[in-house]
């Protein structure tokens, strides 16, 4: 690989990769390094053909992956994920503050409205709410961000699967992997 220029700088690797994903990357380098029998080459090169002629539906495919590119590790950030504790349900206290204190909010919000509390009794409870809200804030804002951040890759992929289902393909290889998201769509529902 090193003295055929297949990676580095200005290398086959480097003006053949159109992938927006680095698992797609992975599988181009793989290809590369690994050759195919001469059936599997035919194959792709009849695949790249099709797909050739398809350039606006190359250009939607390349833009869903270009929005939110997916990483190699997303798949293991997600499954850490769900195996990480509940932090709010293990709260037992939660469960029934999460109902009091918008209620008490309210209430003083509206008895100093109407002139039953002063202003101050507003201004306190305001006050707490937003000490209680930093508090809540803290724990949640990371879990927040590592969820965002799943999501954003899981929506990729769900808009690529969505618009490879879609698609009419003729060649054997592209039916071959449309099938596999279709059977795989099948067997989730």
């Amino acid at each position: 690989a090193k003295d055929l220029d297949i990676f580095g700088h200005a290398s086959l690797f480097q003006y053949t990769n159109r992938t927006v994903s680095e698992p797609g990357a992975d599988i181009l380098a793989n290809w590369l390094l690994h050759p195919a029998d001469t059936d599997q080459i035919f194959k792709r090169q009849e695949a790249s053909k099709e797909l050739s002629s398809k350039p606006l539906w190359m250009q939607w495919l390349r833009a869903y992956g270009n929005e939110h590119p997916i990483r190699n590790n997303t798949i293991h950030d997600f499954e850490n994920w769900l195996q990480q504790p509940t932090l709010f349900l293990q709260f037992r206290h939660w469960q029934w503050i999460r109902y009091v204190l918008p209620l008490i909010a309210i209430s003083i919000t509206s008895l100093a409205i109407f002139s039953y509390l002063p202003l101050s009794a507003l201004y306190t409870t305001l006050l707490i709410m937003g000490v209680v809200a930093f508090q809540v804030n803290k724990v949640l804002a990371p879990v927040h961000n590592q969820v965002s951040r799943m999501v954003d890759e899981m929506e990729t992929f769900s808009a690529s699967i969505a618009h490879v289902e879609k698609e009419h393909f003729g060649t054997a290889l592209l039916q071959q992997l449309q099938q596999a998201f279709t059977r795989a769509n099948n067997e989730t529902t």
